[in-house]
């Protein structure tokens, strides 16, 4: 076994059991052991401090390798974790807090929409109510005045009344969905905490 392969190997069984600075100082000591042999003594070297298992057991305070110790490899990652490293890097925080602020921009920007289209229905269905107000005041000038403005003022007022009542379900609406989504996070929470 060359110099190399016996320090590669020696390292293998030391590696995640002791400290990175002890397994730089070990592998140094081996490797000027084996200089101090030259390569054309290098089996010497070998003999003298036994496999390179052996070497490692008595490094690690055991005579002999334990039964089932095999060299230590390279953690390997399965794509899920690393997906999972990728996902939950804290690079991710600021720009999910950013995302977060402009969906709940938007829902708040869509809920004010439907409270101004409410409120809009609410102004139509005043102005025609004036407006028939004001057709009922010249009931003794024009009864066709009082006629077009009574009739238009109460279409008015219909047709803003509709409004009303469509701004108002759509805020009750969006209301609804946001309770229910607030809902099913803070059930879902105590579910992992249950779980936990």
């Amino acid at each position: 076994m060359s110099e190399q392969e016996y320090l590669s190997e020696l390292s293998s069984y030391l590696t995640g059991r002791i400290s990175r600075r002890e397994l730089e100082s070990i592998l140094k000591y081996y490797k000027e052991y084996f200089e101090e042999k030259g390569p054309d003594e290098a089996w010497r070297a070998e003999e003298e401090l036994g496999t390179p298992a052996e070497a490692a057991g008595r490094l690690l305070g055991s005579r002999s390798r334990p039964a089932g110790w095999e060299p230590h490899e390279p953690r390997r990652w399965t794509r899920g974790q690393i997906t999972a490293l990728v996902l939950l890097s804290p690079i991710w925080a600021p720009l999910l807090l950013a995302a977060a602020a402009a969906v709940l921009g938007i829902a708040l920007c869509l809920l004010g929409m439907a409270a101004c289209v409410a409120a809009g229905g609410i102004a139509c269905v005043l102005g025609g109510l004036f407006v028939v107000w004001c057709g009922i005041t010249q009931i003794f000038n024009s009864v066709p005045t009082t006629l077009f403005f009574a009739g238009l003022g109460s279409f008015a007022a219909a047709l803003g009344l509709l409004i009303f009542l469509g701004g108002a379900a759509l805020c009750m609406l969006w209301c609804k969905g946001l309770a229910a989504l607030a809902g099913r996070m803070v059930r879902g929470r105590r579910r992992e905490e249950a779980a936990a």
